[in-house]
């Protein structure tokens, strides 16, 4: 999945799901509200996941793991920026609409990386 800025390139996504629940994953509307640290939220139309974070006008990829890990859903976000240096200090919000087979509650999710 790519997401699209209006100033920035488009970032590529990857989602490894080693749950075996996600049924699809969307680009998600965010706003500049948003925190810095990735951070999840239920979507009360659908159901789904928002994973929701601050990223750089450089980066180049991002990559999401969810998993099981000692009873509770882990959403684990990396992004990676592009070399060369030389990119503008600014944020950019992201974020991205994880759809499940099953409801996941948003109080049994950590999320963590960056």
């Amino acid at each position: 999945m790519t997401l699209q800025t209006t100033f920035n390139e488009a970032l590529p996504v990857a989602l490894t799901d080693q749950t075996g629940l996600v049924t699809g994953v969307t680009p998600a509307a965010v706003d500049s509200t948003i925190g810095f640290e990735p951070a999840v939220r239920g979507d009360p139309e659908s159901g789904a996941l928002i994973l929701t974070w601050t990223g750089g006008a450089c980066d180049s990829e991002a990559a999401v793991t969810f998993l099981m890990q000692e009873g509770r859903y882990v959403l684990t976000l990396a992004t990676h920026e592009k070399a060369g240096g030389g990119c503008p200090s600014s944020g950019v919000p992201r974020g991205i609409r994880i759809a499940t087979s099953t409801p996941v509650p948003i109080d049994a999710v950590i999320v963590t990386g960056r």
